[in-house]
């Protein structure tokens, strides 16, 4: 009986471990002055963080300026992971670049 048990709380043990995992993570790659990909589907609860490959800074600010704002990131560094929670699309620019380097973030 106490072997049972011990083996039923270690599997309990496991299952709640699995259930804590975090949602997935994106990363959007910044490229000279593009987002890639351009548009990028996700699920609600999952995040992104951009990687800035290129040689100058840049940001991912969305076009309402209140939803989410990277802030500036420094070459060859990542964002901080942002969490998208509400479907929707979610279009976004290069506070640096404007509008003209932009792309869209669509959440299920």
């Amino acid at each position: 009986m106490i072997k049972l048990f011990f083996v039923f709380s270690i599997f309990l043990g496991v299952a709640q471990v699995q259930a804590a995992e975090p949602k997935s993570v994106h990363q959007i790659m910044i490229k000279s002055i593009s987002f890639d990909p351009k548009t990028i589907t996700i699920k609600s609860g999952e995040s992104i963080e951009w990687m800035n490959e290129s040689l100058t800074q840049h940001s991912a600010t969305a076009d309402d300026s209140k939803t989410f704002d990277t802030g500036l990131i420094e070459p060859q560094k990542k964002s901080k992971q942002t969490q998208f929670t509400t479907a929707g699309t979610y279009l976004y620019h290069c506070s640096v670049h404007g509008k003209t380097m932009h792309a869209t973030i669509v959440v299920e």
